[in-house]
């Protein structure tokens, strides 16, 4: 992930200028000028409990899945592992678009693929659920600590 936002900042530079910075979300633009604990929190359960679970269960346990079930029915003589590739990267470029910020695209790319590959290899949504939470909760972390 790390990789991902670094080549994305070192390529908006070569574009637009040493001066270029990658927005940061909404949601934690709002952690960082409010300091009302409450709206902290809501912030915080929406992006660490609410939002991973529906987005695993659209992006991964829908369209990951319903992808590599339609590829595997028109069966071209791939193995059926192959397909599943093809639906992981498909499903992490909505990922990506559906989130809207075009600088963040690349790192939710590759977070898109880390969790279907997680979904493929456990055949659970539990361990890309737990992921994705992990990663915003770690997030928010940073921003409310500053780092």
């Amino acid at each position: 992930m790390m990789a991902a936002i670094t080549i994305t900042m070192l390529i908006g530079k070569l574009i637009f200028g040493p001066e270029y910075e990658i927005s940061q979300h909404e949601q934690l633009e709002m952690l960082s000028a409010y300091s009302q604990w409450q709206i902290r929190v809501l912030v915080f359960i929406i992006a660490v409990v609410i939002a991973p679970v529906l987005e695993e269960m659209i992006f991964r346990g829908l369209f990951q899945t319903v992808i590599r079930s339609l590829l595997e029915t028109r069966s071209s003589g791939l193995e059926g592992r192959n397909y599943a590739w093809i639906a992981i990267f498909m499903s992490s470029g909505l990922f990506s678009i559906v989130h809207g910020n075009v600088p963040h695209w690349p790192a939710l790319f590759l977070l898109g693929i880390c969790l279907g590959y997680a979904y493929e290899k456990s055949g659970s949504l539990f361990r890309p659920i737990f992921i994705h939470a992990f990663f915003n909760a770690v997030t928010i972390l940073f921003v409310l600590l500053k780092v």
